[in-house]
């Protein structure tokens, strides 16, 4: 079955479902791994809970109840999905895996997923309309690409003109760690939106030379 057409029927049992009071459950939907990835290839919205066992319990509860209380707004507004996963790759690949433990252990969070850019949610684990406040401000990455070809017309660096606070991050291919930072830098930039500005810098693409000048050696960096 087509991605389309499986959302279509998706979207129609979402649909009727809504006329049964109690019908949709006190849970979220729980996907493996690989529907995961298959989901975010197929949909461009896509809103994961990420629960730190198997059982959501404790601060994935909290998560899970607050994105139950406007799963339906969601999914009206933006036309996403809103689903649970226990996947430790995934977790590790948007930075949810807690630091200096000796067994890797999943933090449970929120990643909204948009046309393959994540966002960490770094809001109350309670409050369902700063959650939903959040996403629907955020349908696109607040942070820009800098290069060697854009860099100094976009920041003005040479010229003394200002054009506000800039926190960029240099990244360069193949690195995992700065795969990792990606969701936490798109929840900074968004929760600096119109106040201060957010970037990346990859090496290896058009930064080499921007890269070098600010002298720049270990990946990932942050440079304000």
């Amino acid at each position: 079955m087509s991605g389309s057409r499986r959302k279509q029927l998706s979207l129609f049992l979402f649909a009727f479902l809504l006329g049964f009071p109690g019908a949709l459950g006190s849970s979220l939907e729980v996907m493996e791994e690989d529907e995961i990835k298959q989901l975010l290839v197929d949909e461009k919205y896509v809103v994961i809970l990420f629960s730190d066992t198997p059982e959501c319990t404790g601060k994935c509860k909290d998560l899970e109840d607050t994105l139950i209380a406007v799963r339906e707004d969601i999914v009206e507004s933006l036309n996403a999905w809103v689903v649970r996963t226990h996947s430790p790759a995934l977790a590790k690949q948007y930075g949810l895996i807690a630091a200096g433990e000796e067994k890797p252990k999943i933090e449970a969070g929120i990643v909204f997923v948009r046309s393959g850019i994540p966002m960490l949610y770094n809001g109350p684990a309670d409050d369902d309309e700063f959650l939903l406040h959040m996403f629907v401000s955020n349908l696109d990455s607040a942070v820009k690409s800098l290069g060697d070809s854009n860099f100094e017309h976009e920041t003005q660096a040479s010229t003394g003109a200002t054009t506000g606070d800039w926190l960029v991050l240099f990244t360069r291919a193949g690195c995992e760690r700065c795969t990792h930072l990606r969701a936490t830098v798109e929840a900074v930039a968004a929760s600096m939106r119109n106040r201060k500005n957010v970037a990346i810098v990859d090496r290896d693409t058009d930064g080499g030379q921007t890269t070098r000048r600010f002298g720049v050696k270990d990946f990932p960096s942050l440079v304000l």
